[in-house]
């Protein structure tokens, strides 16, 4: 019965078997899939500890966190703050994220 299966990542949802059934990924995939997105996420939380959470960055990577934007407009927006106090932010984050990904 499909209540009776339970999510891998902790939640308390029920899989869906059309999910199941559709997704042509091996565990092993699934599991790459997993460590990266992990990964990835570990690299922004070590990115926003950099920041205040008053500075522009941090307020940025915090909207990311929230919700998915799909373009730098739809962030300025969300915030509320002009393109160019923007740009610069964003550079500062880019050149933190890129020393990051030197140490690892």
């Amino acid at each position: 019965m499909e209540h009776e299966f339970i999510v891998a990542d902790g939640d308390d949802e029920a899989l869906n078997l059309e999910d199941v059934a559709t997704d042509r990924s091996t565990p092993l995939e699934q599991l790459e899939t997993y460590e990266l997105d992990a990964e990835g996420e570990s690299y922004l939380v070590i990115l926003k500890a950099q920041y205040g959470e008053d500075e522009l960055p941090a307020k940025i990577l915090n909207a990311l966190f929230k919700e998915p934007f799909e373009t730098h407009e739809e962030i300025m927006g969300a915030l509320g703050i002009k393109e160019s106090d923007y740009r610069n932010a964003w550079k500062r984050l880019m050149r933190a994220a890129e020393k990051l990904k030197e140490i690892k």
